[in-house]
């Protein structure tokens, strides 16, 4: 005998994965494709900040470009946000 409380904790529990599995995909979507070529996407390097690795493709040298993305946007340009990019070669 199936009881209407069964039913509604049926729900709840597949809702539950449903935003669990859901918020998995956000987090996973924290990286962001590079605009450059040959040039790895970007890992989280900790806090909000980015990690781009290349390599040279005449010396082999590891190149390592952060990238800091701001959360507002110039009141010029609403298109644009500012960032702050520290390259090391």
């Amino acid at each position: 005998m199936k009881t209407i409380g069964s039913g509604l904790a049926a729900k709840a529990v597949l809702l539950f994965f449903i935003v669990g599995a859901l918020s998995a995909v956000a987090c996973a979507q924290r990286g962001t494709m590079t605009p450059y070529q040959n040039e790895q996407d970007g890992v989280s390097a900790g806090g909000k900040w980015l990690e781009f690795d290349s390599i040279e493709k005449m010396t082999g040298a590891k190149k390592v470009r952060f990238e800091l993305l701001s959360d507002n946007y110039f009141r010029e340009d609403p298109d644009y946000k500012p960032r702050v990019e520290l390259f090391l070669c």
